[in-house]
């Protein structure tokens, strides 16, 4: 249930080469802490700790990709959908999405295909719809685009406009 928030301090960010080792500006490997011309700042924190002040107007994309443990349909799964546990980063982010002033432009959602027909997407769909959004849904396979991955999975794309 992590919501991983990088904001860019320049126009024009350019990231590192690959292949690069540099690590200036780092201790242990680990992410640069502050925004300089050309980084980017990132922050980690669980998502039911976030606040709407801690994304409110910091992205035109939200990207989400729940937990498919409560919509999967293996044979170990309970399929528990909304009464799972692990729906609550998901539903936190709905909340978040409600209170923000200025709302992300686009939205990407993907889960597995036992997502369509839940209680959770319902919930999802009423959000979209109170929040001013439009969108659209495919089930597809990642060999569909060129990934060499067979399993169906669920993809939403959500458009806010003014229009």
């Amino acid at each position: 249930h992590n919501f991983h928030a990088a904001s860019a301090s320049a126009s024009n960010n350019k990231s590192q080469s690959k292949g690069s080792n540099n690590n200036s500006g780092r201790r242990n490997g680990s992410r640069p802490t502050s925004a300089g011309p050309n980084h980017f700042t990132v922050t980690t924190k669980l998502i039911e700790h976030l606040k709407p002040s801690d994304v409110d107007g910091k992205a035109d994309l939200w990207t989400m990709s729940p937990p498919c443990q409560p919509f999967t349909g293996t044979t170990n799964s309970k399929k528990l959908d909304g009464q799972d546990k692990r729906t609550a980063g998901f539903r936190a982010v709905m909340t978040l999405l409600s209170a923000v002033t200025t709302k992300p432009k686009y939205i990407l959602l993907e889960n597995v295909k036992g997502f369509v027909g839940s209680q959770m997407l319902d919930e999802f769909y009423d959000c979209l719809d109170g929040n001013g959004y439009s969108w659209e849904e495919y089930l597809l396979t990642p060999m569909q685009l060129g990934i060499p991955n067979h399993r169906r999975r669920y993809y939403l794309i959500a458009e806010r406009s003014d229009r």
